[in-house]
């Protein structure tokens, strides 16, 4: 689809969850001009930073406990913001949520317990509504 686009002038850029290959066959290698956020893994370790292990970590700079849904968010409002060519765009980002691990943020758990969910319901209940939020971001 990258290739299809550049050809007829598109600028291209993926964020997040490829899980079509190891290194060598990335996004960046499959016709994309750009990419953020990906990893050898399908799923992180972890949705808290550190995310994976990290010889696979696509994002070593992020502050210890910072959450991957956020950090996916805030790339994909970074480049729309900054994207600054003459040329249209096209931009994939696909969020790692709500796959496994069951690790919503804290606060939003909390808020699904408090509502009679257990650990692993409200955990997903949380991851859920980060990704609703962070839609909501990107398109505002």
């Amino acid at each position: 689809m990258a290739e299809a686009m550049k050809s007829i002038g598109y600028y291209t850029a993926f964020i997040g969850k490829w899980h079509m290959g190891p290194k060598g066959y990335f996004p960046i290698d499959q016709g994309f001009d750009q990419q953020f956020g990906v990893a050898d893994a399908g799923e992180p370790g972890s949705y808290f930073a550190p995310f994976w292990e990290e010889d696979n970590n696509p994002y070593p700079d992020a502050p210890e406990g910072s959450y991957l849904t956020d950090r996916i968010t805030d790339d994909t409002v970074n480049f729309i913001k900054n994207y600054d060519k003459e040329k249209p765009f096209l931009l994939n980002t696909f969020f790692y949520s709500v796959h496994t691990p069951s690790e919503g943020p804290k606060e939003l758990a909390k808020k699904y317990i408090d509502k009679g969910l257990n650990g692993e319901y409200a955990n997903f209940g949380g991851k859920v509504e980060t990704v609703d939020k962070s839609v909501g971001r990107i398109l505002k």
